[in-house]
């Protein structure tokens, strides 16, 4: 008996079940290494918001000292324009 050949439809079959494994493999990678970059930008957003909580410590250290010396430079000066003896406008 002769060796039967594949029939056109099985040769697609099979290529494309080929590609199918050879898509499935890259889409895998291609998620292995999405995953990856998510991983070290989440770490790197991790070390930004450190930082940032550094920084609005600062400025709001700053902003109590700017508010304090908003209120008390003008209280400053009427109390010394009063003792001087000058009137206010």
């Amino acid at each position: 008996m002769a060796k039967k050949l594949p029939t056109q439809v099985e040769v697609v079959a099979a290529t494309l079940a080929t590609l199918t494994d050879q898509n499935f493999q890259f889409l895998m990678s291609r998620l292995d290494r999405i995953e990856a970059q998510n991983d070290q930008q989440l770490k790197l957003l991790g070390k930004h918001v450190e930082a940032d909580d550094k920084v609005h410590k600062v400025v709001e250290r700053h902003s109590t000292y700017f508010s304090v010396l908003a209120l008390g430079i003008p209280v400053g000066i009427a109390a010394l324009m009063n003792k001087l003896g000058w009137k206010g406008l």
